[in-house]
């Protein structure tokens, strides 16, 4: 008789590993208005400065339509009414920039 093959025995092994991962991101967060609030601010100033606008043509033209006034009281009428209109559009100007400090903080 031939001799047997040696014995071979399979044996199978579970090995539970815990792995643990730290992940580090670093994220940046953009501070202040955001791009729909700036164009929404841009179109109220937009809209606010027409208004100025319209309103001084409206007097303007209210002032020359008087025709019983003399010429020189006419250009000091429309004199006061363009300087009227500027002052509203820096006091608009200075409202924006001033909503705009308060909105980047």
């Amino acid at each position: 008789l031939a001799p047997l093959p040696p014995r071979v025995e399979k044996q199978v092994e579970y090995v539970e590993k815990i792995v643990e991962k730290t992940v580090e991101r670093e994220v940046i967060i953009e501070q202040g208005p955001k791009p729909e609030e700036v164009a929404e601010m841009e179109a109220k100033l937009r809209q606010q400065n027409e208004e100025a606008r319209l309103k001084a043509e409206a007097r303007r033209a209210e002032v020359a339509a008087q025709r019983d006034i003399a010429e020189s009281e006419r250009k000091r009428l429309m004199a006061e009414v363009d300087r009227e209109e500027q002052k509203a559009l820096q006091e608009q100007q200075r409202k924006a920039e001033l909503q705009a400090k308060l909105a980047q903080t």
